[in-house]
């Protein structure tokens, strides 16, 4: 029972999950028409989309490996990252619900390089999730922001918007 509950939370948890990449890729794909006569635009478009294909195989990569989830074994694959870099991912990928809802997305990252032992993908999915989340409960065209500093011997992210928010209850 507990391992088919940690399975149904798994799999709810991998449908939302895939909708953020595919929306991003959606949204490449669109703009790839718009700006094909200019090569470095085309070029950026296209990097973003082949992102978001490697973070959607590794989902997929996920989802045919369930058997881990039954036995709680998910693998997380770390390696020395560069914050800077995941939060920039994770910003492209929330990038289509951002623009749907019309809102202003600041950014404020330091330029001083963060760098984390962690599994960028999953970085990523976080700082993603959140973006997404705050353009989702914010009303039409509300500010949202997202911050990456480094506190002492920690990184620190913060996203932030102008919505509703969460009842304490």
């Amino acid at each position: 029972r507990v391992a088919d509950d940690r399975k149904d939370q798994f799999l709810a948890m991998l449908a939302h999950e895939l909708r953020n990449p595919l929306s991003a890729i959606s949204t490449a794909a669109q703009l790839l028409h718009r700006c094909a006569d200019d090569p470095a635009q085309v070029r950026s478009v296209s990097d973003l989309a082949w992102r978001q294909c490697h973070h959607l195989k590794r989902l997929v990569d996920d989802l045919l490996d369930i058997s881990r989830i039954s036995r709680g074994k998910l693998t997380i694959q770390k390696n020395r990252v560069r914050l800077q870099d995941v939060a920039q991912h994770a910003v492209e990928t929330s990038q289509p619900a951002i623009e749907t809802g019309r809102h202003t997305l600041t950014k404020s990252v330091t330029d001083a390089p963060i760098y984390v032992h962690g599994d960028p993908v999953r970085l990523a999915q976080a700082i993603s999730n959140l973006l997404v989340n705050a353009a989702k409960y914010t009303p039409p065209g509300g500010q949202l922001s997202l911050t990456v500093t480094r506190a002492d011997r920690l990184a620190e992210i913060e996203v932030r918007d102008n919505g509703i928010g969460i009842s304490a209850k």
